[in-house]
């Protein structure tokens, strides 16, 4: 990204850290990240099914519960925290 953005002397690990502070500052608003269409009934009817529920990510764990809580979480009908997930995965 570096390179193709013309970033100049910016290495890739100063881009990395730039873009995740940026990333974390637009999603640390509850209700910053869009649920996406069909959760609630997806989430309700596997429940209903009997099924586990559980997330995998490949973002790291303090990300990926923060776009949790302020997406899903604050947007959702059918869930009200994270425990309403049997497991949550990420890449640490």
């Amino acid at each position: 990204a570096v390179r193709e953005f013309n970033l100049g002397e910016t290495t890739a690990e100063e881009f990395l850290v730039l873009w995740k502070a940026l990333f974390a500052e637009i999603v640390a608003t509850p209700g910053s990240i869009q649920l996406l269409d069909g959760f609630d009934e997806l989430y309700t009817h596997a429940r209903a099914c009997g099924m586990k529920v559980a997330v995998a990510s490949s973002s790291d764990g303090p990300g990926l519960k923060l776009k949790l809580t302020n997406g899903v979480v604050a947007n959702s009908q059918a869930i009200s925290d994270l425990d309403a997930f049997d497991a949550i995965l990420s890449n640490d």
